[in-house]
């Protein structure tokens, strides 16, 4: 073999490993490019539904909740945003659900957990007598299976004698049953 010969082979051989080197190099950038798409893609939603309603039924088919949204983004977590949220509880026995309406909310679900914030309402907008109530917050926490409610942030509970204030509350929609926990204040004027 002349010089010429083996200059000319060694040259090539130098091209396929320096192309070699530079198409892994590629492959690794595009797997990282990829892998990081992955990652962000975290923070966009995998769909979206506007003008949602959601019915869950019980085992009997009763009508539990109805939760109604101006506009619901799922992500792949498990989490959805929620905007303009409405939640009709059924309570068949009493026939007056209770509404809850917010601004905004997050719907988890892997627990059927439900956060409501900004302006969060909870009434009973059909009640046939007198004595309902209506309270408001700035945060909300659901459970939907339970149909608990609970905040640890300050309420205001209006009342067709009255108001209350408190620093958090419990309450049992199916029951009726609310709890103030801290700092409870109000007035009464019966009529």
């Amino acid at each position: 073999m002349n010089l010429r010969q083996s200059l000319s082979l060694a040259s090539l051989l130098l091209t396929l490993a320096i192309l070699g080197w530079i198409w892994t190099s590629d492959q690794a950038l595009d797997l990282a490019l990829s892998n990081t798409a992955l990652t962000n893609n975290r923070n966009t939603p995998d769909f979206i539904i506007t003008q949602l309603k959601s019915q869950q039924f019980d085992e009997q088919g009763a009508l539990k909740y109805t939760l109604r949204a101006q506009q619901l983004n799922h992500y792949p977590n498990g989490i959805a945003q929620i905007t303009v949220p409405l939640l009709n509880f059924s309570d068949h026995a009493a026939d007056n659900p209770w509404q809850i309406t917010a601004l905004t909310g997050q719907v988890n679900d892997l627990n059927h957990q439900v956060r409501l914030q900004q302006q969060v309402q909870l009434t009973q907008p059909f009640a046939a007598t007198a004595q309902a109530w209506q309270m408001s917050t700035d945060d909300l926490a659901i459970d939907l299976d339970q149909a608990w409610v609970t905040t640890n942030r300050p309420v205001l509970l209006r009342h067709a004698s009255g108001a209350m204030e408190s620093q958090g509350m419990r309450s049992n929609l199916k029951t009726h049953q609310i709890e103030l926990l801290n700092h409870v204040r109000g007035h009464y004027a019966p009529q």
